[in-house]
């Protein structure tokens, strides 16, 4: 009975092993995110602490191939916040050539008084060196 179980066990893991690395992952080749540049940022001037405040940007989708997939916001130190907006692209060549520029909003709740720093990412310069349009929020 014992032995039985055990190799029901293995059978188990073993098929379970052979249709997690089967994945297939079809939907890669068809698009790839992509960095896009923000602009026309509008930040509240007055903040208070635990209010919640919209901040947004503009973003362009240059065809139609692109379209908004998310905003990363990464907190790299405790005052810090850096925006990247992302596209997701189409890997095509039949793109519609529809310009578009869309607004992004989201709130913002600071839990402290102090000067956060906003960085919203515009782009790079010619050395690829990501460039960004910093603000400076002070929070009461």
């Amino acid at each position: 009975m014992l032995r039985f179980l055990i190799m029901r066990i293995y059978i188990f893991l073993f098929v379970s092993l052979f249709f997690s690395s089967c994945q297939l992952d079809v939907e890669e080749d068809n698009f790839h995110l992509e960095k896009i540049r923000a602009f026309d940022i509008q930040i509240p001037d007055n903040l208070v602490v635990g209010s919640e405040h919209s901040l947004s940007f503009k973003y362009a989708l240059v065809n139609g191939c692109y379209s908004f997939y998310e905003m990363e916001y990464d907190i790299p130190s405790n005052n810090m916040r850096v925006i990247t907006a992302l596209a997701e692209v189409a890997n095509t060549e039949i793109c519609t050539q529809e310009y578009s520029e869309e607004t992004y909003t989201f709130p913002f709740r600071p839990t402290e008084s102090k000067t956060y720093i906003f960085k919203f990412w515009i782009g790079e310069n010619n050395q690829g060196v990501a460039e960004f349009e910093e603000f400076e929020l002070v929070v009461e």
